[in-house]
């Protein structure tokens, strides 16, 4: 099935559709820590973060029934698959019972102390009846807020605005946020570029996937302060107080419709389709500037030398305080 844009809050567009989309390209420029750029060289792949661990724990949180209605198609996709798996017609009965109690639960759950109150109760109900720990946690949450363990980012900023769209310029701010060391680099790439650098997103047959549809969702963040109308939108949803930041992000859900675990969190690259300029952060000395633009071309001829240029490296136009 061909996934359709998202439309809410902000353009959301499904990575497949967006490669073939001109319209939407324009320039972002992501701050990194030099061991972080020197890695993304060295093994091309771009380091996505979990939603979850991110400083502002309100960020991407959604309202209580868009939370129970993930909780409910979440234990409604496992248990499909675990009562036609464990050939004891006395076991499902236990697991149906029980799921079928924490359903009753979660309707009368008001807050999110009511949902993680429900989820403890039905991982003790299930216990009792012999069902391993060890399957608990994919099957049945920890809290209200497991959503968010699906989800991750690779966040950069966007141009500086919507009429200079090939525009992303240095700021001061976002090096003292996002390399607070230092010791650091930008570097600046083409959006849809990226998206076309991505090799092999991956998709899940089980599911009835017909071709390799990415779980990888794209847009610029909205800073609006509207409830999000769902969990893609939460996603790429900001408090007003960041709006300077002009983020983009690059989202990459679990495989398995969200609901299988986890166990990466990061994407795989074509780098040289990817960056156009690298600068180096204006608080860092001039012999280390030279020293490490030495390894970057080290790096670059080693990998890249038969497929691209090495980029151009250029002195950060940032004043220091």
């Amino acid at each position: 099935m061909t996934k359709q844009p998202y439309s809410g809050q902000s353009e959301r567009f499904h990575a497949r559709i967006l490669s073939h989309c001109q319209q939407h390209t324009f320039q972002c420029r992501k701050y990194m820590e030099i061991g972080k750029f020197l890695d993304l060289l060295t093994h091309r792949r771009l380091p996505l973060s979990r939603v979850d661990t991110f400083s502002d724990k309100a960020e991407a949180q959604v309202g209580l029934e868009l939370k129970k209605k993930y909780i409910l198609d979440r234990v409604d996709w496992y248990t499909q698959r675990l009562v036609s798996a464990t050939g004891n017609v006395q076991a499902d009965n236990a697991i149906v019972q029980s799921i079928e109690a924490l359903k009753g639960y979660l309707e009368t759950a008001s807050d999110d102390e009511g949902i993680n109150a429900s989820l403890e109760i039905a991982h003790g109900n299930l216990k009792q009846t012999g069902f391993k720990s060890a399957l608990l946690r994919p099957l049945i949450p920890v809290s209200a807020n497991d959503y968010l363990h699906e989800w991750y980012c690779f966040s950069c900023c966007g141009p500086n605005s919507d009429s200079e769209p090939n525009t992303s310029a240095e700021s001061y701010l976002m090096w003292k946020t996002y390399v607070p060391s230092g010791k650091g680099v930008s570097f600046t790439f083409n959006s849809l570029e990226l998206l076309r650098a991505i090799e092999d997103p991956a998709y899940d047959a089980s599911l009835g996937d017909t071709g390799p549809e990415p779980h990888i969702y794209f847009g610029k963040v909205d800073y609006s302060g509207q409830e999000a109308c769902d969990i893609e939108d939460a996603v790429f949803s900001k408090r007003a107080y960041y709006k300077d930041e002009n983020e983009v992000r690059y989202a990459k859900r679990s495989p398995g419709g969200g609901y299988e675990p986890v166990i990466y969190c990061d994407l795989s690259l074509s780098l040289p389709l990817l960056i156009q300029e690298i600068t180096f952060s204006p608080f860092m000395s001039r012999w280390e500037v030279d020293t490490y633009i030495e390894v970057i071309e080290t790096i670059w001829h080693k990998h890249f030398d038969d497929v691209a240029s090495i980029p151009q490296i250029l002195a950060s136009q940032v004043e220091r305080a």
